[in-house]
């Protein structure tokens, strides 16, 4: 008998023992993986068209008269329409940039042509 506790004692200590290191490795991979994974999903750049940025934008605009928001979603959605908006923005103003740019280039190609073209033609 005293053989069959003594080997009771073993088996619950030896089972209290396993339990506590199932419980800190599963403990040890929570903690590893809630912050890359809240990582994971909030730095995520995904490339998309310009022109369906302002799609998104103006439906959202056009549906905001059609519907009838509850308080707690207004500043949700006003939020999401600001930052549209400054994305939108940014990149026109940086589409134009870029626009003004080769213009300049453009330009000076041609008048680096048509100069380089007047001098090779004239005498000396």
């Amino acid at each position: 008998m005293d053989k069959d506790k003594g080997k009771k004692k073993r088996e619950k200590k030896e089972k209290k023992e396993a339990l506590k290191k199932a419980l800190e490795e599963q403990k040890n991979k929570k903690e590893d993986n809630s912050p890359k994974e809240e990582k994971s999903s909030y730095d995520v750049n995904v490339p998309i068209n310009f022109e369906f940025l302002c799609n998104v934008y103006n439906l959202l605009l056009t549906s905001n008269s059609r519907i009838s928001w509850e308080p707690d979603e207004l500043i949700p959605i006003g939020i999401t329409l600001r930052d549209l908006k400054g994305m939108i923005t940014y990149y026109e103003k940086v589409i134009s940039q870029k626009q003004e740019e080769l213009k300049e280039e453009e330009i000076k190609d041609d008048e680096e042509s048509s100069t380089g073209a007047s001098e090779t033609s004239t005498p000396a």
